[in-house]
C-alpha cells in the first residue's frame, strides 16, 4: 500500500500533548516552584559598600614606580594593589576579621539555613582543634584574608581617573566599616611606598620624610571604619579617597520576588517542554493518527476509556454518552468495512492480554445486533477465556468441545442473548493446549455458523501465544488489530502485523481503545 502522508498541523496537535501530560507539567511546576522557594530561603542577603579613589593626586614626591606608566596601566596597577597582601593584612588586623565566629553568617540568614551553617562551622572547628595554637591562628588569619579578598571588587569609572572599591558583607554597616578600613589601608600602603623611596634618597631626618611619617601615623589612628572629615580622607598620598564608604542598604542582586517569579516561569516552561518531549519520544499509541502514520492501517474506530467500575460491563448499562456514541460509530464502520470488502468473519487480536479488549468485541456484537444484524461472538482465547466472566455464565461447553468432537451440535455451544446476538464461550479447556485451535474443524465451525449469521466476530485478544493468532488468521476473512492507548508499543504491534502478513492475513484496520480525550470539550470546539 502506498503511504500517503498529508497532515496539516493545527493548534490541537500542540495542545494534545500538553493536556495528555498535564500531570507531568503540574508536578514539574510544583517541584520547580518549591525548589526555587527553598533556594531563596537558603540565600543570605549581601550588602555592598563603595569607596571612590582618585589615582592621580599630586604627592610630595612623584614616585619612580609610576613615572613611566601611562594612565590605564596605573589604574590597573592600583586596583591590583587594593587586594594585595599588605593591604588585606592590615585590614584584617585592624578589624579583627580573623576573630569572627565561624558561624558569622548565622546571624543574618533564614532560620532554615542556620543548622547547615552550624554544621559547617562545627566541621571547620574540628579541623582547627586538631592544629596547634600557632597553626590555628595562622589558618584563621589566612582564611580571613581569603574571605576578604573574595568580597572585594574594583571597577574603573568610565572615562575618568577614578576607580571604585566595592566590598560585600552580610551586614550593610559591616560592609561600610570594612570598605573604609580597606581604602585607608590602601592609602597607607601608598604613603609607605613614598616613605621608603624618600628615606633611601634623603634619610630619616628630611622634613618630607618626617611629614610622611606623621601622615602615616595619623592614618593608622583612623583605621576604625568610622567616617572622617573629607580633608583627612583625601590625605597627601598619590591616591586619594574622594568619597568614603556608603551603601544604599538594599541587598545586591535581583529582588527575590522577581527571582521567584522567574523560577516559576522556568518551571512552567520546563513542564511544557518535558510534556512535548515525552510525547515525541513515546513509542506507544497515543492517537488514531498513529495507526496511519506507523502501521499504514485505516482506523475503524476508537473506544473511550470507561470508569473503572464499568470496564467489564456489556451493553449500554452504565455507559456514558461518549462511550455509546463511539461504540455506535464503531459498529457502523465495522459493518461498512464488512459489506464493502465482502467479509463475514473478523478476527480481533491485540498485543497483550487485557479484559477491556474482550469487552470491546462483546460490546461490538451487542451494538451490531441492535442494527438487526445477526451476530455471533466466538471466544477463541483458549489460554485465558473471558466470555464466561463477562457474561457471568456458568462453566459450560463451548468452542473446544465442538473442535474435539465432544459436542455434536454447534447450536448447543451457542448462548443466545437475543434474537440477533449469540456468544460461543471457549468451553472445557482442561487438558487441552493452545494448539487445539490448529484443528481443521475450526474452519468447518466457521462455515457452519456463516450460514446462520451475517457477521462472526472471533475474539483472540486475550491470548499470550502468537501461534493461536497465526492459525486463526488463515481461517477468517479479515483481521482487526486492537491497540491500547498509552500501553501497547508501536514496534511490538508492527512485529505482529509483519508476522500475520507472512501468513497472508488480511488486516483491514485497527481500533484504538481506552482512548482519552485530553483537550476539554469546551476548548476543543473553539480551536
Amino acid at each position: 500500500m502506498e503511504k500517503i502522508n498529508i497532515k496539516n498541523t493545527t493548534l490541537r496537535d500542540y495542545l494534545k500533548p500538553v493536556f495528555r501530560h498535564k500531570l507531568v507539567i503540574i508536578i514539574t511546576f510544583i517541584l520547580g516552584s518549591i525548589a526555587t522557594y527553598i533556594a531563596l530561603l537558603f540565600h543570605t542577603n549581601l550588602y555592598e559598600a563603595k569607596v571612590s579613589i582618585y589615582i592621580k593626586g599630586v604627592p610630595h614626591y612623584e614616585s619612580e614606580t609610576y613615572r613611566s606608566l601611562i594612565a590605564p596601566r596605573i589604574q590597573q596597577t592600583q586596583m591590583a594593589i587594593v587586594t594585595s597582601k599588605p593591604v588585606l593584612k592590615r585590614t584584617v588586623m585592624a578589624l579583627g576579621l580573623d576573630k569572627r565566629p565561624l558561624d558569622y553568617e548565622a546571624k543574618f540568614c533564614k532560620p532554615i539555613k542556620v543548622p547547615l551553617i552550624k554544621w559547617r562551622a562545627g566541621k571547620i572547628k574540628k579541623e582547627l582543634d586538631a592544629l596547634d595554637p600557632e597553626a590555628r591562628s595562622q589558618n584563621r588569619f589566612a582564611g580571613a584574608m581569603a574571605g576578604l579578598k573574595n568580597s572585594i571588587t574594583t571597577e574603573i569609572v568610565g572615562n575618568t581617573e577614578i576607580f571604585e572599591i566595592s566590598v560585600k558583607d552580610f551586614s550593610a554597616a559591616n560592609a561600610i566599616e570594612i570598605a573604609n578600613v580597606l581604602s585607608r589601608s590602601y592609602v597607607i600602603y601608598d604613603l609607605e611606598q613614598q616613605l621608603v623611596e624618600l628615606n633611601m634618597r634623603y634619610g630619616d631626618l628630611h622634613p618630607t620624610v618626617q611629614q610622611l611619617q606623621d601622615n602615616i601615623a595619623k592614618m593608622k589612628n583612623n583605621l576604625n571604619g568610622k567616617e572622617v572629615s573629607d580633608i583627612e580622607a583625601i590625605g597627601t598620598a598619590s591616591v586619594k579617597i574622594i568619597e568614603q564608604a556608603s551603601s544604599n542598604y538594599i541587598p545586591i542582586g535581583r529582588p527575590k520576588m522577581l527571582i521567584f517569579l522567574a523560577g516559576i516561569a522556568i518551571a512552567l516552561g520546563a513542564g511544557f517542554g518535558l510534556a512535548l518531549v515525552l510525547d515525541k519520544i513515546s513509542n506507544t499509541f497515543n492517537s488514531p493518527d498513529d495507526f496511519t502514520e506507523h502501521l499504514h492501517l485505516p482506523v475503524i474506530g476508537t473506544v473511550p476509556k470507561r470508569v473503572f467500575y464499568n470496564t467489564k460491563k456489556i451493553g449500554r448499562y452504565g455507559s456514558s454518552e461518549l462511550y455509546e456514541s463511539c461504540m455506535s460509530d464503531l459498529a457502523d464502520q465495522t459493518f461498512i468495512f464488512m459489506k464493502v470488502q465482502k467479509l463475514k468473519t473478523l478476527l480481533f487480536v491485540s498485543a497483550h492480554p487485557d479484559a477491556s479488549s474482550s469487552t470491546i468485541t462483546s460490546n461490538l456484537g451487542y451494538y451490531l445486533a441492535e442494527r438487526d444484524i445477526n451476530v455471533l461472538v466466538i471466544d477463541a482465547n483458549i489460554t485465558n477465556p473471558t466470555i464466561n466472566t463477562l457474561l457471568k455464565l456458568e462453566d459450560r461447553p463451548g468452542l473446544v468441545d465442538v473442535l474435539t468432537g465432544k459436542m455434536r451440535s454447534i447450536e448447543e455451544a451457542i448462548v443466545s442473548q437475543n434474537n440477533n446476538l449469540g456468544f460461543m464461550p471457549v468451553g472445557t479447556t482442561k487438558n487441552y493446549a493452545a494448539g487445539i485451535i490448529n484443528d481443521r474443524n475450526f474452519k468447518t465451525v466457521l462455515k457452519s455458523c456463516a450460514s446462520k449469521y451475517e457477521a462472526i466476530i472471533v475474539d483472540c485478544t486475550q491470548t499470550k501465544k502468537i501461534h493461536d493468532i497465526t492459525m486463526l488468521s488463515t481461517n477468517v476473512d479479515g483481521i482487526v488489530f486492537v491497540a491500547n492507548e498509552g500501553k501497547d508499543r508501536i514496534q511490538e504491534i508492527k512485529n505482529i502485523i509483519n508476522m500475520l502478513g507472512k501468513h497472508k492475513g488480511n488486516i483491514i484496520g485497527g481500533i484504538l481503545y481506552n482512548r482519552t480525550f485530553p483537550i476539554p470539550g469546551w476548548l476543543y470546539k473553539k480551536i
